[in-house]
């Protein structure tokens, strides 16, 4: 059922946190499995994850079609762009935004900044995706590899984030948004 492979990467000062899904349609539902995760040190360890062929139950492998690499922090950026202009067909970077997206995921930015960079990066709305998320696993609509599922790390991570009520910051109205969970 699998169509596509898509590997969400998270960059560090440390290294590179990085989830691999894969998704397709099965009986007229998309279909979502978590199939690893895991942190690496270098860009070119995450390389080797992204050359590496994912094999499927009936045989099958795939690569990963389509990596998210974030781009937000300053003193990473330009590494960043470099190492996503090395796999163009495959890896594009990422920037979160906090306005109001009209339910949209993500559309490709249209800023000098893309320009620059080969009109790569990708505006992210993460609180939109968290909501598509957190919708989906209620619902059980997302499973997990045997190993990803064990992971107690992995699990926190999961949850660490709960929707709320944010007040505005003149005290007059607010909205809901994700915020990290307290205690």
């Amino acid at each position: 059922w699998t169509k596509t492979v898509t590997c969400g990467i998270d960059v560090q000062h440390s290294g590179l946190y990085f989830t691999i899904q894969a998704w397709g349609n099965d009986a007229g539902t998309l279909r979502q499995h978590v199939v690893d995760h895991g942190f690496v040190k270098s860009f070119d360890d995450m390389d080797a994850i992204l050359d590496r062929p994912l094999q499927f139950a009936d045989g099958r492998g795939m690569k990963i079609t389509v990596g998210f690499v974030d781009s937000s922090d300053g003193t990473t950026m330009v590494a960043v762009y470099r190492w996503c202009s090395t796999r163009k067909r495959q890896l594009r970077p990422i920037k979160g935004m906090n306005s109001a997206s009209g339910g949209k995921f993500w559309r490709e930015a249209e800023t000098k900044k893309n320009a620059d960079h080969g009109g790569r990066l990708v505006h992210l709305w993460p609180d939109e995706i968290k909501d598509f998320q957190s919708t989906r696993l209620a619902a059980g609509l997302v499973t997990f590899h045997e190993g990803v599922a064990a992971d107690a790390d992995f699990q926190t991570q999961m949850v660490s984030q709960e929707k709320r009520w944010i007040p505005s910051k003149t005290g007059r109205g607010g909205r809901f948004g994700w915020k990290v969970r307290e205690g």
